[in-house]
């Protein structure tokens, strides 16, 4: 897998809404480490990008910290070249599974959705929403 590093003054009017942050993990000993020693990837942590007028933030839900927005750019000078940035496919297809008694297998149907960006500003506020809130799964 190749590695393209581009600037952060470069990078920052391509970053949209509902973008992906996939942070590598910090060597040993970090939580980070453990997280990717368990999972065998290279991240250990996930966020979503919000675009505020002319600011970009970095919606996430940290441990000891809770779910919080801040200015990506301090993220991206914290954590030089281990920031990700993934943008979902504008074309997805989601399921709908109808299963019968009568049948010996389920049927699915696969309907065509596109991202939009009401929908990327909806995932957003749902992201937003739990900033404020304590960290973990019940919260998630």
């Amino acid at each position: 897998m190749s590695q393209i590093i581009i600037p952060w003054l470069e990078a920052k009017d391509h970053i949209k809404e509902a973008d992906v942050l996939l942070f590598r993990a910090p060597g040993f000993p970090s939580i980070g480490w453990g997280i990717t020693a368990y999972t065998g990837g290279i991240h250990s942590h996930v966020a979503l990008a919000h675009r505020d007028g002319r600011h970009l933030y970095c919606v996430e839900q940290r441990e000891f910290k809770g779910g919080r927005s801040v200015l990506l750019e301090k993220q991206v000078i914290r954590h030089k070249n281990q920031i990700d940035v993934y943008r979902a496919d504008s074309t997805i297809f989601v399921p709908t599974v109808e299963y019968d008694r009568a049948k010996p297998h389920a049927v699915i149907e696969w309907s065509e959705k596109h991202l939009t960006e009401e929908m990327a500003r909806e995932i957003v506020g749902i992201a937003l929403s739990m900033t404020g809130d304590d960290y973990g799964w019940r919260n998630i």
